[in-house]
């Protein structure tokens, strides 16, 4: 068959199926048409041959959450303790950046995601230089971008359908994108379920901060603390709702803003009750645990979200709260955090899980057929068992270059990108 190549390694980690020894991956054009055990493969299948020796073919990443238009702010934020007095620091310091600061660093970080193994990101944003750079040009297989909204008052509500309509415009093979608030402390309950249902009618992610901070927490269940004053202070209070007196999870759910289509970023201050929701709901909780970590919001319950059932995927946030976009780092620190989760479940994570939060699993995540011939090859350090191999994956660190030890296999169309 002219054109098809074969790539066999060590050890091969679909995801979807067991790690295989001896692994091999065929491929044809930019897509995956069979992955096996490599005798398996040469039985079935005649191409050229790329033996990756000692290494580990695998999926890229997928950082589900990050905010590529803060990426100016990289180190030039410290933690406060406070994540409200912290949001107010940042809004200051991103005033001060000139568009061009803005522009140069967004085209940093964009250019250094393949370094750490990413293909695709799920980017939120509320200005119009990240979405233009990632629309046009990027080394991403796909973006999902999320236009984000945050408005309390109904007078100032955005006209979802012009929105929407500038966004289809935008929209190619390798950018999405749809609308998105930003937290249930920061958008009017009606504006949050019509945007749910946009997304429904589009068959787009919905994806929302919540239960990131305490702060965030006292205020939906009683409107007092700091977040009320930063509120005070902005001239939007009072406010035009009743305060929820709930969980952001509960309000969530109230609002019919919780399935199987939703993003709950972050989820470090859950309940029973907000466990229950969740499994029941089919909602993806996106964990950022070094973001977190960094502003002293706290640990998210992940060994309990991972035992109820409730899937999960893995986000980095901005550079204003990390110090850099590496999944890596962030499957790194969760095995140290939850040390109750298997290596595998963490990986999937940090592949499959993000995929489909992003509703692109039929496109990337996994090493299947028909999925995206773009996934990466990382060599081993004497892997002796797929438990090893997973172990390996989770605590990987790329270098500065992304090319010693880690190579994208990307074939034809989709070396492009």
């Amino acid at each position: 068959m002219s054109g098809l190549v074969i790539h066999r390694a060590k050890w091969v980690a679909p995801v979807t199926t067991p790690v295989l020894e001896n692994g091999a991956v065929a491929v044809f054009h930019d897509k995956i048409v069979a992955v096996g055990r490599t005798h398996e493969i040469l039985s079935r299948f005649h191409g050229e041959l790329i033996d990756h020796g000692d290494a580990v073919l695998c999926p890229g990443l997928v950082n589900c959450h990050t905010h590529m238009e803060l990426a100016g702010l990289h180190m030039r934020l410290s933690p406060t303790g406070s994540f409200t007095r912290w949001v107010s620091n940042m809004l200051e310091a991103k005033e001060n950046l000139t568009e061009q600061d803005e522009e140069d660093a967004i085209k940093n970080a964009i250019s250094g995601l393949m370094n750490e193994g990413i293909i695709a990101i799920g980017d939120v944003g509320n200005t119009t230089i990240a979405p233009t750079l990632l629309a046009e040009s990027h080394p991403l297989d796909i973006c999902m971008f999320f236009q984000e909204v945050i408005c309390l008052k109904r007078q100032d509500a955005p006209d979802l359908n012009a929105m929407d309509m500038d966004l289809k415009g935008l929209e190619h093979e390798g950018f999405l994108a749809a609308i998105a608030p930003h937290a249930c402390y920061s958008v009017f309950p009606g504006l949050i379920k019509a945007i749910k249902n946009l997304c429904n009618e589009r068959n787009r992610p919905f994806s929302i901060h919540v239960a990131e901070s305490q702060e965030e927490m006292e205020f939906l269940a009683s409107g007092t603390g700091p977040m009320r004053a930063f509120l005070e202070k902005k001239g939007k209070w009072p406010l035009e709702f009743h305060i929820p007196e709930t969980s952001p999870i509960r309000y969530l759910y109230n609002l019919e803003a919780l399935d199987s289509g939703t993003i709950c970023v972050h989820c470090v201050h859950l309940d029973d009750d907000d466990l229950n929701l969740l499994a029941s709901s089919g909602a993806t909780a996106c964990l950022c645990p070094r973001s977190n970590l960094f502003l002293g919001s706290g640990i998210p319950r992940a060994a309990k979200l991972v035992f109820r059932g409730i899937p999960i995927a893995l986000g980095t946030d901005s550079l204003a709260s990390n110090d850099k976009l590496s999944i890596f780092a962030e499957m790194s620190s969760l095995a140290r955090l939850a040390p109750e989760i298997s290596s595998e479940t963490i990986f999937r994570a940090a592949t499959l899980g993000g995929a489909a939060a992003l509703k692109l699993n039929d496109r990337i995540g996994s090493l299947e057929p028909e999925k995206k011939a773009n996934f990466l090859s990382i060599r081993t350090e004497n892997c002796k068992t797929p438990q090893e191999v997973y172990d390996f994956l989770i605590h990987y660190t790329p270098s500065d270059t992304g090319k010693e030890n880690m190579q994208w296999v990307r074939q034809l169309s989709s070396m492009g990108h």
